[in-house]
């Protein structure tokens, strides 16, 4: 055994001078420069999304016209890893929602959304979309993901859905507190498919973002969505966002 121990340490020493590496003294950037190492995916790095809301058009004919036939063929040729569009159906109050369609644009890691968005082809789609809404500019959304839950990869997620979007709390530490003790245990407790929670980073266009949080639960269909908000469980949540230190809406929003 110290025969094998005395050629192990001769062969570290020869490597190491003819090398000419002191690598335990160089910081993990400096590793990276000098090996040439490319970081596909940082260490910890959730999946980003990139979320686009349609404020509520002039003329919703001509706009559908418009994003069917014109955007949605130009943000299929993004590299995204999927892509999903929805039509705003309402809100829980019944009313007219300020949104009329929604564009999720799903990527691997943040890098891999800052790499398309900053594409001349990306720019060019981001132009377009606010040429197409005339209800005024379109919130670019820059989303990362904190919760995924009965999620199956490649499988598409059920059609309905439910979004809660919470502004920026004046009071972020009373926000944090009735978010993570009240209104997201609420969320668990109803009967939903899926489940999908993000916080917002950023925005595509260097505005401010409207929105600090979202959180999404799925539905088979429009009639197990009304069902489980006027359920026991239902009510709770709705109480709870009702109290929490931040301004919210809830929309319900349909594939398609």
């Amino acid at each position: 055994m110290e025969e094998f121990l005395a050629v192990g340490r001769q062969l570290c020493e020869v490597l190491t001078k003819v090398r000419g590496e002191r690598w335990w003294e160089k910081s993990e950037q400096e590793l990276r420069a000098y090996r040439g190492a490319i970081v596909k995916k940082e260490k910890n790095e959730q999946p980003h999304t990139l979320l686009v809301l349609y404020p509520l058009p002039a003329n919703k004919d001509a706009f559908e016209s418009a994003y069917l036939g014109e955007q949605l063929p130009l943000v299929r040729k993004l590299p995204a890893k999927a892509i999903r569009t929805e039509v705003v159906l309402g809100t829980l109050a019944g009313g007219i929602a300020p949104y009329h369609r929604i564009t999720e644009l799903h990527f691997e890691d943040q890098q891999s959304l800052r790499t398309c968005t900053q594409s001349t082809q990306a720019q060019s789609v981001l132009q377009n979309a606010v040429q197409i809404s005339t209800g005024g500019k379109p919130h670019f959304l820059v989303l990362e993901s904190e919760l995924g839950i009965d999620e199956e990869p490649r499988k598409p997620r059920p059609p309905f859905k439910c979004t809660l979007y919470f502004s920026t709390p004046q009071d972020k530490n009373s926000f944090d507190t009735a978010y993570f003790t009240e209104i997201f245990p609420a969320i668990l407790k109803l009967p939903a498919k899926q489940f999908k929670a993000y916080s917002v980073v950023a925005t595509a266009d260097d505005e401010e973002s409207p929105f600090n949080r979202t959180v999404e639960f799925f539905f088979e269909s429009r009639v197990d969505l009304e069902t489980c908000l006027g359920s026991t469980y239902g009510k709770q949540l709705l109480n709870a966002v009702k109290n929490a230190p931040s301004v919210s809406f809830l929309v319900f929003t349909a594939e398609g």
